[in-house]
């Protein structure tokens, strides 16, 4: 899912202010010489420093909300348990910067969906297939989920040009003798 309203309309807590843009003009009774107008931000805006963090706050405070808590290894995964065992774990969420998705079943993604399509503006892109330059393939018949990053591989390949490289043998030692445990690591007569 992609979150195109993330940044922008986001309440902020601290306070900020910034010099009006160029052909902005304010009209008072106050000289403009004398004076310096300063406008001050209530919400975030795409860009500011404060924007991601402010968003950040606001989608894992919705994500507690509906029942989610956030991972104490990666502040980017929320976690769903099971109500009978809290160590199972029945979804997750991964969240990269305004980019989502949910792992869990097809009904339970549904119910998670519904709420945060009332509270935030989405688009759903639908089943994974690619992110953060990995690539996930799904065979839904057998169950297993190949995560690889080959198109990354061959794009660094090319970008250094070892795609037009031949292979060459390297010469390397045929028998090599192994160790026995009461043996020395290291001949150290030499």
């Amino acid at each position: 899912m992609d979150i195109y309203t993330a940044f922008l309309g986001v309440s902020l807590k601290e306070e900020i202010y910034l010099h009006p843009p160029q052909g902005y003009f304010y009209l008072s009774n106050i000289e403009r010489s004398t004076k310096i107008l300063v406008l001050q931000l209530r919400k975030s805006l795409y860009g500011s420093k404060q924007s991601s963090h402010v968003w950040y706050g606001t989608f894992r405070d919705f994500a507690i909300l509906i029942g989610f808590k956030p991972s104490r290894v990666d502040g980017g995964v929320s976690i769903l348990g099971d109500k009978k065992d809290e160590c199972t774990v029945i979804a997750a969420i991964v969240l990269y910067i305004d980019d989502l998705f949910i792992l869990a079943t097809t009904d339970l993604i549904v119910d998670i969906k519904k709420p945060m399509q009332a509270r935030f503006q989405m688009h759903v892109l639908g089943t994974v297939s690619f992110y953060l330059g990995m690539n996930i393939e799904r065979n839904r018949d057998i169950c297993p989920i190949d995560i690889h990053q080959h198109a990354y591989i061959m794009m660094i390949v090319e970008k250094f040009g070892m795609d037009k490289v031949k292979p060459v043998a390297t010469p390397i030692a045929t028998e090599l003798h192994k160790l026995t445990p009461d043996e020395e690591s290291c001949n150290q007569n030499l």
